[in-house]
């Protein structure tokens, strides 16, 4: 019997649950996943998406279904393609990196480095509860989502279980639901090892990067200098600058200190490099920063997709790296202006904060005298008169004691250019 067989035999599917209920059609889709159909292999891994790791949540089958995955990496099988599924697909690919994918975001929802082990537990065991207590609620709520039919999903709160609806019970399923997924990390972590040399960088990189948060668990934290080897390994040996990118965001994660990179020939290579914590502060790691930041819209499209780590568009990250780590506002000047051209009314957060932030640290005082910097960045932004308002009603920007009119606040410029 082959390790997918045993897995699929020797758990109760019935017993766990996904997004949208009982879990008991794993199987169907997990079989089809090394299946000869593309369509139904393609399904399988819209369901991998959908079901089992919905918007990135983990229910009871996450981690078994997690577990039966990363136990078939090594079949050749998953050479295969697979076609779009999902609004994110752009092309038919390998079905191994759909795989490693899948693994790693189980593992980034996982949240080694957010949450820990002590405070999972204390939510899975409330006091309020015993143990029978929660076990008798647990077998209610599973009663009666067995009963529910399909047209019925607008049911009454009065009809509910009353563990339905208490928070205190679904926040200990839900911490015992992420704490049985973490146990499966030495055996994701052990089924991983089989493509970290898979000729197809992106499977390999996608590999390291569920290594990376797999290593966060307790028993793989030793497992850290291999998994940078690796990756400084892959970083150097690829021609692909997207993997050498979302190298250089891995072992900023890892804590590592890249260096080499910022010498890389790509700039998005040496702008990720530069955005490891490690390297705050470093002035070639500045420099790299500030000249993406030069042409931001190129940088938000030097690669496909969003690399580890990344939040939104990838200027965003380097804009908060720049305002942390370059002290002078002249400095930062060119990048902030170049950033403002690109900025919109639902990005001031992100575009706008960070160097209106950074430019007026100090609150503004009646008759104080702009310097030119900020003098020049606040003409900028008071050209974009839509952004202006839209800023001045920000928290950030009342913080900076500037005048929020606009006419008032353009007296100030032409008051600091005559002084």
């Amino acid at each position: 019997m082959d390790s997918m067989s045993r897995l699929l035999t020797e758990t109760d599917w019935s017993e766990l649950d996904h997004a949208y209920g009982p879990a008991s059609d794993a199987p169907f889709h997990l079989l089809a996943l090394l299946g000869a159909d593309i369509t139904n292999r393609s399904a399988a891994v819209a369901y991998l998406d959908s079901a089992v790791l919905h918007q990135g949540s983990i229910y009871s089958a996450t981690g078994p279904i997690a577990r039966v995955v990363a136990s078939v990496l090594r079949d050749p099988r998953t050479a295969e393609l697979v076609e779009n599924v999902l609004p994110r697909d752009v092309e038919p690919r390998p079905l191994r990196l759909d795989l490693v994918d899948f693994l790693a975001r189980v593992a980034e929802s996982c949240a080694f480095d957010v949450v820990d082990e002590p405070m999972l537990l204390a939510e899975a065991h409330p006091a309020r509860y015993d143990e029978a207590e929660l076990e008798g609620m647990r077998a209610e709520v599973k009663a009666w989502r067995r009963d529910m039919t399909g047209d019925d999903t607008t049911q009454s709160s009065d009809r509910l279980p009353a563990a339905v609806l208490d928070d205190e019970f679904a926040r200990a399923m839900s911490a015992r639901d992420m704490l049985a997924c973490r146990a499966f990390a030495p055996e994701l972590l052990n089924g991983l090892t089989a493509v970290f040399d898979d000729p197809d960088g992106r499977v390999k990189t996608k590999a390291l990067e569920a290594a990376v948060h797999l290593s966060g668990h307790q028993n793989l934290v030793m497992n850290r200098p291999e998994i940078e080897h690796r990756l400084t390994e892959a970083a150097v040996s690829c021609s692909e600058p997207g993997v050498r990118a979302a190298a250089a965001r891995l072992l900023g994660i890892l804590g590592a200190h890249p260096e080499a990179l910022l010498h890389d020939a790509h700039p998005g290579v040496r702008a990720c490099a530069a955005l490891a914590p490690s390297l705050a502060g470093d002035p070639f790691a500045n420099r790299a920063i500030l000249d993406a930041l030069l042409t931001p819209h190129e940088a938000d499209h030097w690669f496909e997709g969003h690399l580890p780590g990344q939040d939104g568009w990838l200027r965003f990250d380097l804009i908060r790296a720049a305002a942390l780590g370059v002290d002078d506002f002249e400095d930062l000047l060119p990048a902030a202006l170049a950033v403002l051209a690109l900025a919109s009314v639902h990005t001031l957060d992100e575009d706008l904060c960070p160097f209106v932030t950074a430019a007026f640290p100090r609150l503004h005082r009646a008759g104080d005298v702009l310097p030119p910097a900020q003098r020049a960045y606040l003409s900028a932004l008071l050209d974009r008169e839509e952004l202006w308002r839209a800023a001045s009603v920000q928290p950030w920007f009342r913080r900076t004691g500037l005048p929020q009119d606009l006419g008032a606040c353009r007296t100030l410029v032409e008051i600091s250019e005559g002084a």
